[in-house]
């Protein structure tokens, strides 16, 4: 659920301990709140290279001043549901540092795709109350030693894409949306799987992927850029 924009948090029962009978029960929201782009938790898992598929366009700057859904929206949906400390950091600007951290990270992965990066781990470093922050200051102090290392990819659109908005429901601007994430990833991935772009680019092969509505033989188009990508 997103908060303060859908119903109450889910509540899901998982197990504490691998092989026993002991449960518990954790209120579940939207992962944008503590995970916006979830690469955090592949690393920590074990992942050491990472291909992270971004929403926001090449150059998106995100908003690091607390705004009314930071402030008051959000904070009145975890206090009506007995969730205080998450109420504060957002109160805090906790989640748009999380945001504005995983944008920077991806930035200098894509910086230097030859060396793996310093990647945050899944826990929360910012935006809670100054004990807190006592508490995990030595870690970040001492991030080079204790946080993993993983070779980070980010695809993204061209920074002069228009954003879809987030309730947009016109058909032809959803197909534009996805032809261009398709176009940017097929530039991307097309040089590394040994495809020449001189013979198809990005934007011709999201056209015959995703035709225009009115082609009704979809499958024809789809059979074309079979065609290329065998020949090259």
């Amino acid at each position: 659920t997103v908060p303060a924009a859908t119903g109450p948090p889910v509540a899901l029962t998982w197990a504490s301990e691998p092989n026993t009978s002991l449960n518990g029960s954790l209120p579940f929201f939207d992962a944008f709140c503590f995970e916006p782009i979830p690469y955090r938790s592949a690393v920590e898992e074990g992942a050491t290279h990472v291909m992270a598929l971004a929403s926001r366009p090449l150059g998106f700057q995100p908003k690091t001043k607390p705004g009314i859904y930071e402030k008051t929206l959000a904070p009145l949906y975890f206090h009506s549901h007995n969730l205080k400390k998450v109420a504060e950091f957002f109160e805090n600007g906790g989640q748009q540092y999380l945001y504005a951290e995983d944008i920077l990270t991806l930035k200098e992965g894509k910086r230097n795709l030859q060396d793996p990066v310093l990647v945050p781990p899944p826990k929360i470093l910012y935006g809670l109350d100054d004990q807190h922050r006592q508490t995990i200051q030595s870690e970040i102090e001492q991030r080079d030693r204790c946080w993993k290392k993983a070779h980070m990819l980010p695809v993204q659109v061209p920074p002069e894409t228009s954003e879809l908005g987030t309730l947009e429901q016109d058909k032809d601007a959803v197909l534009q949306a996805v032809r261009g994430g398709y176009s940017a990833a097929f530039d991307l991935l097309a040089p590394i799987v040994g495809l020449a772009l001189n013979d198809i680019s990005g934007t011709e092969a999201a056209k015959l992927m995703f035709p225009d509505l009115e082609v009704e033989d979809k499958d024809m188009d789809k059979t074309s850029l079979d065609k290329i990508l065998l020949q090259t």
